[in-house]
């Protein structure tokens, strides 16, 4: 499936050219991070992670509502999308076939990802 070019940008692993983008989202105002991954010369299927910038703790510890949610940040790097890339290389995702496409959990697909993720210290309520 074809992206926008808009907000694209170019990463090359193994004289292979690729498009990858970042997204920020907000499901019931909770933040996350779609990382959507395209080969540049073919269309076929794209590769995705979603990167959860919140963790929710629940306990009577945590006032009369009884949650706490901690922000987090994260700053993708192309060291980042390049574990990604070769982790859906391995893992079956074909860039050019005209299949579906591949979403992976960002724990196994970038551990660099995952330590990226940062606490916010002033966005904790």
């Amino acid at each position: 499936m074809a992206m926008p070019r808009k907000y694209l940008r170019p990463i090359i692993i193994d004289s292979v050219s690729y498009l990858w983008r970042v997204h920020r989202y907000e499901n019931d105002a909770l933040p996350y991070l779609q990382i959507e991954v395209v080969n540049e010369e073919q269309s076929g299927p794209s590769l995705t992670t979603y990167v959860d910038l919140y963790t929710i703790q629940r306990g009577p510890a945590f006032g009369p509502q009884g949650v706490k949610v901690e922000y987090f940040s994260c700053h993708v790097t192309p060291a980042m999308v390049r574990e990604l890339i070769l982790y859906g290389l391995a893992h079956g995702w074909d860039p050019i076939a005209r299949t579906k496409p591949l979403s992976v959990e960002p724990a196994k697909a970038s551990p660099t990802l995952v330590a990226a993720i940062q606490p916010e210290v002033s966005a904790s309520w």
